[in-house]
């Protein structure tokens, strides 16, 4: 069984339908940590903004509204993540963290592992 798992949520259907299965691999006096990667103020803008115009041109961006996106992004990444560790600890998980991390998701959890050296990494199919 795995010590150190990290488990990746966008807090779809697809992804919590591994927190079931945590517990056939992780050793329940293990760590789990339950990550949920969010935007950046600068990729929601970078979304926003027609290609080819700085900011402060003009372009069709707001730095107020990409704040309320992340600040939405946040508060329901905080939702899933609480109930993620409800659902860990219920199956017999002793050891549960969760962290919202910033950034491209992939790359996002990459680097979160590779800096955490994990022993797995578990996360839905899709999301």
């Amino acid at each position: 069984m795995y010590r150190n798992a990290l488990v990746a949520t966008d807090g779809s259907g697809t992804a919590e339908s591994v927190f079931q299965h945590v517990h056939e691999v992780v050793d329940p006096d293990g760590t789990v940590l339950v990550v949920q990667v969010i935007d950046e103020v600068s990729h929601v803008l970078a979304r926003t903004t027609p290609a080819g115009f700085e900011f402060g041109m003009g372009a069709a961006y707001d730095p107020d509204v990409a704040d309320a996106i992340v600040g939405a992004q946040r508060k329901a990444a905080e939702e899933h993540l609480a109930e993620a560790q409800r659902i860990l600890e219920a199956s017999g998980m002793r050891n549960v963290e969760t962290a919202i991390l910033s950034g491209i998701p992939g790359d996002t959890i990459v680097r979160e592992v590779t800096e955490r050296g994990n022993d797995v990494v578990l996360m839905g199919t899709h999301g």
